[in-house]
């Protein structure tokens, strides 16, 4: 018996942007493609699988960011058109300017509000009932391309096939069309003690992924947030001077060898959710020896209210503090004032060391 097939597809979202992190800012120039590249393969899609009919549903695009979405727009159902495939359209996001949807083919048929989505799609003549009947309502609602790292794993389209004028369950496929894929990923880092280690380990770790999931990273690039998980032995791996100073060294080091590649692995957010090893007695001596031996070399030579001011200002909080209510408290600190705060500040510091278990 001959059957009706139709691909379903929800959210383009074209010109939304992606939630990039610091360390995926390389890709940004090609960011804006990603949505664009997932509806092209929607469309490669339909024109290779024969379907006769494909349905759109949610957010098209912003109508009013500009000319370029919704050209693209039509130049896709243009396609469809050209090869005899309806294109039904219900627009959920902003609506178009009637001289826009005067420009898209004849095959386009946009779908008008009705009062529950059943109604809706029973307005296709193709489509009557089977996405309720065939997909559950949170998969038929997977966007086409993921944006963030909420909607991190496969996403694409359904391809939906049933028996022509006979009710019966339909059969679906899920079609992995998106040109961009968001992953959790996570790496015990209890025994690393070295730089060395560390960028050793994330290589392994990202190797078995590649090889896990090779069917999925081999045409598309990957955005990993990577939480640090185990018992850190040596803390100063991951705060040591030359290495990290924040996580955006980390990442960029860690991410060295994929930005060149077409199908790079790139950790875009680093989560650290290591546990501190217990705090020995001489590694406490130590930290109090190191804190009070920076904080007399800080105080050596120098005025300690000009060292406060040249600190804030180096973090770039100097200029926010003094646009606040603490401008003039600032203004009319003392040495005293300064010195008592370094005191207090090593105090709670290592109050916290004690209680934690260690550097975190």
């Amino acid at each position: 018996m001959e059957l009706v097939k139709f691909l379903y597809a929800v959210d383009l979202r074209l010109d939304r942007p992606l939630a990039l992190g610091e360390g995926a800012w390389g890709f940004a120039p090609r960011a804006g493609d990603v949505a664009y590249e997932a509806t092209r393969r929607l469309i490669d899609c339909a024109l290779s699988r024969g379907v006769e009919a494909v349905f759109l549903r949610g957010e098209l695009c912003d109508a009013r960011s500009g000319a370029k979405a919704l050209l693209f727009l039509i130049e896709q159902t243009s396609r469809l058109s050209s090869a005899g495939i309806a294109c039904h359209i219900l627009n959920e996001g902003a609506a178009f300017d009637a001289r826009w949807l005067a420009g898209f083919p004849p095959n386009v048929k946009w779908l008008q509000e009705a009062a529950s989505m059943e109604a809706k799609l029973q307005e296709a003549a193709l489509i009557e009932a089977a996405l309720i009947e065939a997909t559950p309502m949170e998969a038929m609602l997977r966007p086409l391309q993921g944006l963030n790292h909420d909607e991190s794993g496969p996403h694409g389209a359904w391809l939906i096939s049933l028996p022509d004028g006979v009710r019966k369950e339909p059969e679906r496929e899920f079609i992995e069309l998106d040109a961009l894929r968001w992953e959790r990923c996570e790496m015990d880092v209890t025994r690393i003690e070295t730089e060395e280690e560390l960028v050793a380990s994330w290589k392994a770790v990202k190797d078995g992924f590649r090889e896990r999931e090779r069917e999925s990273v081999k045409d598309r690039p990957t955005l990993l947030h990577l939480k640090l998980t185990g018992a850190m032995s040596v803390p100063s791996v991951f705060y040591g001077e030359e290495f990290t100073r924040g996580p955006g060294n980390l990442m960029k080091k860690l991410n060295a060898e994929e930005s060149a590649r077409k199908n790079f692995i790139l950790i875009n957010l680093l989560s650290d959710e290591t546990l501190s090893q217990p705090l020995s007695l001489a590694g406490a001596d130590a930290y109090e020896a190191d804190f009070w031996g920076e904080m007399t070399f800080f105080k050596s030579g120098i005025d300690l209210r000009v060292g406060l001011f040249e600190a804030l200002k180096e973090r770039g909080i100097l200029k926010r503090l003094l646009a606040t209510d603490a401008a003039s408290a600032l203004e009319n600190i003392t040495e005293a004032d300064v010195e008592s705060l370094l005191k207090e500040s090593h105090n709670m510091a290592f109050d916290g060391l004690h209680r934690a278990g260690g550097p975190k």
